[in-house]
């Protein structure tokens, strides 16, 4: 999988591959701090005159005009026997963490009734519950809440080795100054919580302290504020739908989505979204980092053009 990243990665960096932004300049956009609220979000101005569509038929990224890399897009990351068996990984878990659609902090009218598996999971390994980053990081509640979650995710950790190795290897290959930023927040949860190191004997080829697992539910337009600025997040999907529409508002430009394939955002600094997708089942995992770790951590996030 390390090999398939990378060569991934290197396709969406070509000229050819490459949307490059006329207006959007990622500085300006961390600077502006943006906040989620429906009267923020309303307010915030399309910058590209320009609408790009990223059809899915090979992989590609989207540039700012000040020339950092903000969505990187490759399709078909994970294909036949791999992808199916992470997807019933994933199943298997949302079968044991049993998820609700009503979860604190989570947009709840955002869920697509009527399958069996309806709502939010989350294998966080180390974080700050939303709303209380200077308490001292715990393993998320999804993990401890019963012996049944627990072994459920020790288990999916142990089956995701890789998903987290093409992910892991990707990032390096889009931003080498980020994946180094991210290893050293790692090494210091190793350094400094022993959960860490207990866990990560499982959880291999894995930076992110964050996932969350969706089933079933589209995103309103949002920002991830609780994310370092500069970072990004990585989003994997899977289920039986057919295709789905990713929008960034600000850059005038959206994503066809289908299983298997791997996003890549800044989503912190860039307003993204994805609609109701019609029929079958879609989920998705997202790794993600806090800033409130990285506080933690003493370590500050940045970026440098390409």
């Amino acid at each position: 999988m390390t090999r398939h990243a990378w060569k991934s990665v290197q396709r969406a960096k070509l000229a050819e591959n490459t949307v490059r932004l006329e207006n959007f300049r990622l500085v300006e956009a961390v600077g502006k701090n943006y906040h989620n609220g429906p009267k923020i979000v309303r307010t915030v101005p399309v910058e590209e005159s320009r609408h790009t569509l990223l059809t899915g038929e090979t992989p590609s990224s989207i540039r700012s005009a000040d020339d950092f890399d903000v969505v990187v897009h490759l399709p078909g990351a994970l294909r036949g026997k791999t992808l199916n068996d992470v997807t019933e990984a994933i199943e298997e878990w949302g079968r044991a963490a049993k998820p609700s659609p009503k979860g604190a902090n989570d947009m709840k009218s955002c869920y697509k009734k009527g399958y069996d598996l309806v709502g939010r999971t989350r294998l966080a390994t180390l974080w700050h519950p939303v709303g209380h980053k200077h308490d001292t990081p715990v393993v998320c509640a999804d993990v401890r809440r019963t012996g049944q979650t627990y072994e459920g995710a020790f288990k999916l950790f142990a089956e995701l080795d890789l998903v987290n190795s093409f992910c892991t290897t990707a990032l390096l290959a889009i931003d080498p100054l980020q994946y180094g930023l991210l290893r050293r927040v790692y090494d210091w949860r190793r350094e400094t919580y022993k959960s860490q190191v207990a866990i990560s004997a499982l959880d291999k080829y894995n930076l992110w302290e964050g996932r969350e697992i969706m089933f079933n539910r589209w995103s309103d337009p949002h920002w991830d504020h609780n994310d370092p600025h500069y970072s990004w997040a990585c989003i994997v999907y899977f289920g039986s739908f057919k295709e789905a529409r990713m929008k960034f508002r600000q850059l005038n430009a959206e994503i066809c989505l289908r299983r298997g394939d791997v996003v890549f955002l800044r989503g912190r600094d860039v307003l993204h979204e994805v609609a109701d997708w019609g029929d079958g089942e879609r989920h998705f995992m997202v790794y993600f980092t806090h800033e409130s770790l990285w506080d933690g951590a003493g370590i500050e996030s940045r970026a440098t053009p390409m």
